[in-house]
């Protein structure tokens, strides 16, 4: 009997991952058609997974999914704030039976390595007068009057 049910994917078609970090997540494939069916002591039912990336890898057996180099959110987010790659996964039975998956990998931002250094504008119209009272580290008592102004700038 000649397997033609191509795998078919169980795994999300999206993924999140925090910047600096290469492991991204595996893919999975349901196997219980006749040639993904995994037999005791032969090598009947592995699948194997081709991804068309320029950024990304896929082991060929554990179909696990990675960066090819650390991404940096901060340096690389576009217009919208995002950083995404798309790809395409196949994954192909010992039959030859294939099929595709699109997957899209969301970079997240950390917090943690942030260098403070953002892009901003902003804009103001507004005065107004403060002020604050504080305790130093030697237990005195200090008041301050500030003031400010706030200028808009185009």
């Amino acid at each position: 009997m000649f397997d033609t049910t191509a795998p078919v994917f169980t795994s999300s078609s999206n993924f999140e991952v925090l910047e600096g970090i290469t492991n991204i997540g595996y893919v999975t494939v349901k196997q219980d058609t006749l040639a993904t069916k995994v037999v005791a002591g032969s090598t009947r039912g592995q699948v194997t997974f081709t991804i068309d990336s320029s950024d990304m890898s896929i082991d060929s057996s554990s179909a696990l999914l990675t960066f090819d180099s650390a991404q940096d959110y901060d340096s690389m987010y576009d217009e919208q704030g995002l950083l995404q790659y798309t790809a395409v996964v196949t994954a192909t039975d010992p039959s030859g039976n294939a099929t595709n998956q699109t997957i899209t990998v969301n970079v997240l931002n950390d917090p943690n390595d942030d260098t403070g250094r953002e892009n901003a504008t902003g804009t103001g119209t507004e005065t107004g007068m403060g002020t604050g009272t504080g305790t130093g580290t030697a237990g005195y008592s200090t008041s301050y009057n500030i003031s400010w102004r706030l200028y808009s700038y185009s």
